[in-house]
């Protein structure tokens, strides 16, 4: 029989799509863009399936009708980005099917973890979810860097990049102010907003690392050493639930 999800835990694995929609589009990127493929691939195929055991994990759970609904659309657009992911064709309009995807499954996860924490009544699931949003913007604004080398996304990057990077650090920000943490979380977020830093000086380029694939290795390095350090903060979060 399948152990019921506490508060915290449900939210974290409805967060765990929304961070995996991005991590794959990262991977597909990477493949086509001939930048480490070879372990991109296999990257690639270790984030899908553990995208469908987090699925099928979650229509198993006998929740809300709501909820369930929710559960469906993700279903209905899952199946077209694993066809996209796969694909062996390679054009402009594919790279462009694959980034608006990306986006889209990303909102019907999103929507799904946001009714998560409100399904959790707890203020400790919200914060769940506000670290689970920052750990997939690390992603998302990894995946904005790899797809505006294509000059028909460029301009709309440039409009998405900056309100992810100022919600990562609203949101940061705003979980460092909660009241009565524990000191093992407060440290944990001092390690976030470090790495963040350090992230965000990695996107701009300079004469070190001007070659654009040793560059785009840079970006990606750091934004998986910043996915960690997230990552830990949402299951730092998660056990307050309990």
């Amino acid at each position: 029989a399948e152990t019921p999800l506490s508060a915290g835990a449900l939210v974290n694995m409805c967060g765990r799509l929304r961070v995996l929609s991005q991590r794959m589009a990262i991977a597909w990127c990477m493949i086509v863009s001939a930048i480490a493929p070879h372990k991109a691939l296999v990257k690639l195929n270790q984030l899908e399936k553990e995208f469908d055991r987090n699925l099928a994990r979650l229509e198993k759970s006998e929740l809300a009708a709501e909820f369930a609904e929710k559960l469906v659309l993700i279903r209905a657009l899952w199946p077209r980005y694993q066809y996209l992911m796969h694909g062996d064709q390679l054009s402009v309009q594919k790279i462009e099917d694959v980034f608006e995807l990306s986006e889209k499954l990303l909102q019907a996860t999103d929507a799904l973890t946001g009714h998560a924490a409100d399904l959790g009544g707890l203020p400790a699931a919200h914060y769940v979810n506000m670290a689970g949003r920052n750990r997939m913007l690390s992603q998302r604004i990894g995946k904005f860097f790899l797809f505006r080398e294509w000059p028909s996304l460029d301009e709309k990057i440039a409009v998405l990049t900056p309100p992810s990077c100022h919600e990562f650090e609203s949101n940061l920000q705003t979980l460092r102010k909660t009241a009565n943490i524990p000191p093992e979380v407060a440290a944990q977020l001092r390690v976030v907003a470090s790495q963040w830093q350090k992230f965000i000086q990695t996107l701009c380029p300079d004469l070190s690392h001007a070659a654009r694939t040793q560059h785009a290795r840079l970006v990606i390095a750091e934004g998986e050493r910043l996915l960690r350090s997230v990552d830990t903060t949402v299951k730092l979060f998660e056990r307050l639930t309990k």
